[in-house]
């Protein structure tokens, strides 16, 4: 591991924080006391984990973006937290 190195290159960039996710649901999923919060409280429509999955990499983004800013200019531009919406 190199000093330079950011967290998410270490582990694997998009691709292995995407293993990361697989991971952790189908654990998750397999754990009975876990199962319900991600099968039963949590509506599974295509269309809701659509928008929770494009707000999550959104918020994902900006929080890579601002981790990585030398100086005020290469902050990532929000002031507003977007209205959570379809």
């Amino acid at each position: 591991m190199s000093e330079a190195e950011t967290l998410d290159e270490h582990a694997g960039g998009d691709e292995g924080l995407h293993r990361l996710e697989e991971i952790f649901y189908a654990k998750a999923l397999a754990d009975p006391v876990l199962k319900p919060l991600f099968t039963e409280l949590l509506p599974t429509d295509e269309r809701f984990v659509k928008a929770v999955r494009e707000h999550v990499e959104f918020g994902a983004h900006v929080a890579q973006q601002n981790s990585r800013a030398q100086t005020d200019a290469e902050l990532h531009p929000i002031r507003d937290v977007p209205i959570w919406s379809w």
